[in-house]
């Protein structure tokens, strides 16, 4: 047997020597050889080759296959012993031929969803499964997927920082919610805060102690949620109140690009203003301070973000600085604060600014479904959902030819930073009629 196969090896040589040895006698001779290769001829003849797909005379099948299942032209099903040539059982329930075949398998660390889609690589002999769970991981080491990564599916309504627990909490107009650790730019927590996944505005605050999220949809309900686990506490009404000190209480408001700055004390009134804005059609669309309301943070409709000094402004000792504007016989100033930093930080409208409490870092939120994170001059440590950086990174080091020096003339601070244009357009769900109002005591 070894003269005649000689290029077999001893396993495959011992294989065959059992089944022609059919009574352990332990030599074969050459009748017994010749008579074992006729029958199996006869019997691979005697299968049906053009109506069925099996295994070619002699090709080899592995031992520990017990059964053979084949599928054929006439859209039959039959079952088969290796070494038998006869059909054991014919399965029918096709009315169309068999093209493929695949064995049931339980794949481990897949989920439970169904699997939606297999792919055979013959070149180093894997199988590769997806299902509707896994599938929107594939390509994600592609320059064109990273890409089209964004912080949410739908345009952003608000976003908030949380500074004892380091989460950004943002809501898109899908009505879904989304924690995000300000340290790894990851997403821990995502839940639904409106009953229905349609386009809808939602409202974010935290409660009085910062110890819940408070919501509030177009349905005309205001809710209650534990954002740690994404579990709603209650549906209730709920009454926001602000105390202001009589004597130095100042109201912001924004309008036509503007930033005002009212006395709200009984013998008070219209303490100045100033143009915050770079572009004639652009508006404020929102602004927030920092915990010692001494750092005003704005952003435009043009998605633009503005850092100003205000730890001067709104005070009527300040008014006898120029340019003024006359209005019922009083005198209000036109001087802008300091502006500290500007930069283009989403190609669409702003809709949320938030900074951490020493306003070392800012987070941005704009209808170009990111949620960013920036150093307070301006640089992009990274978008939520899309980028992953860590906390070496708090302070990045600065680009010297992007250092800007303080000037209250804002034309020449203004500094554009390209970013892809969001497919929703610069100005996608924005109310220009909508007029950010804040507290400064």
């Amino acid at each position: 047997m070894k003269k005649i196969y000689s290029s077999v090896s001893e396993e495959e040589l011992a294989a065959l020597h059992m089944q022609i040895d059919t009574h352990c006698k332990g030599t074969v001779n050459l009748d017994e050889l010749v008579s074992f290769l006729l029958s199996k001829i006869e019997a691979y003849e005697a299968l049906d080759y053009m109506h069925h797909s099996f295994p070619k005379p002699f090709q080899r099948v592995p031992m520990d296959f017990e059964q053979l299942v084949t599928g054929g032209t006439d859209g039959s099903l039959r079952v088969w012993f290796p070494n038998n040539p006869s059909c054991i059982e014919t399965l029918k329930g096709h009315d169309k031929p068999i093209t493929n075949l695949m064995q049931s398998i339980q794949v481990e660390n897949i989920g439970q969803a169904p699997i939606t889609s297999i792919c055979y690589n013959i070149h180093n002999n894997e199988l590769v499964l997806a299902n509707s769970d896994i599938t929107k991981c594939l390509g994600e080491g592609t320059d064109v997927f990273r890409e089209s990564l964004t912080s949410h599916e739908k345009p952003l309504c608000c976003a908030l920082y949380h500074s004892f627990f380091k989460r950004v909490i943002s809501c898109c107009q899908k009505g879904e919610v989304t924690v995000w650790d300000i340290l790894t730019g990851n997403a821990v927590m995502q839940f639904q805060v409106t009953p229905s996944k349609t386009n809808r505005h939602t409202f974010m605050s935290f409660d009085g102690q910062q110890q819940s999220l408070i919501t509030v949809c177009q349905d005309g309900k205001l809710r209650r949620w534990n954002f740690s686990n994404g579990k709603e506490l209650a549906v209730h009404p709920v009454t926001v109140q602000k105390d202001a000190k009589a004597d130095t209480a100042t109201l912001l408001t924004s309008a036509d690009g503007y930033i005002y700055a009212w006395s709200v004390i009984c013998t008070g009134g219209l303490l100045g203003k100033f143009r915050a804005v770079k572009d004639d059609e652009a508006v404020i669309t929102t602004m927030s301070t920092d915990v010692n309301e001494e750092i005003l943070l704005t952003g435009d409709s043009t998605g633009r973000i503005c850092r100003w000094d205000i730890r001067r402004f709104g005070f009527k000792r300040q008014a006898n600085n120029g340019p003024f504007e006359k209005r019922n016989g009083w005198l209000v100033s036109l001087c802008p604060p300091p502006l500290l930093e500007s930069w283009q930080a989403h190609p669409t409208a702003v809709v949320s600014v938030e900074c951490d409490p020493a306003c070392t870092n800012i987070i941005t939120a704009g209808l170009d479904c990111n949620v960013c994170r920036w150093t307070n001059k301006g640089i992009c440590i990274g978008v939520f959902g899309k980028d992953r950086w860590d906390t070496t990174q708090l302070h990045p080091k600065e680009d010297p030819d992007e250092e800007q020096t303080e000037n209250s003339d804002t034309d020449e601070l203004f500094s554009v930073k390209r970013i892809p244009a969001s497919p929703y357009g610069p100005n996608v769900g924005h109310n220009n009629n909508a007029i950010p109002v804040m507290w400064s005591t």
